[in-house]
């Protein structure tokens, strides 16, 4: 059985990361919610309009500490929905100076 070298001990041990992580890591899902409230940066909830129907997607839309525009990204939740998880995702993009805008695409009945 081979050991494990100290460098490849030091990549796993990144996963096992501090609630505030560095570097552009978002938030495990067990610390989430705490990072998402000590964060600095503005999230807010807004509805957004489907063209051609009445229905709104509950969106979240995290922005950057920054004046001038910003580049957008889009985060997509996987099949359980949205998540402080996937919230915490977005308040990663925002902190690298994104405005990242996060549909919870199970907020209304799927549209066949």
């Amino acid at each position: 059985m081979q050991a494990i070298s100290s460098r490849s001990w030091s990549l796993c041990s990144a996963f096992r990361r501090p609630p505030r992580a560095k570097g552009g890591v978002p938030p495990d899902s067990e610390h989430a919610p705490e990072v998402l409230a000590g964060s600095p940066r503005h999230g807010e909830w807004v509805d957004i309009g489907l063209p051609g129907t009445e229905v709104k997607i509950k969106t979240f839309v995290a922005y950057p500490e920054r004046k001038d525009k910003a580049p957008v990204v889009i985060v997509i939740h996987e099949i359980f929905g949205m998540t402080d998880w996937v919230r915490g995702v977005a308040d990663t993009f925002a902190a690298e100076g994104f405005i990242a805008v996060a549909p919870d695409l199970l907020s209304e009945p799927v549209l066949l």
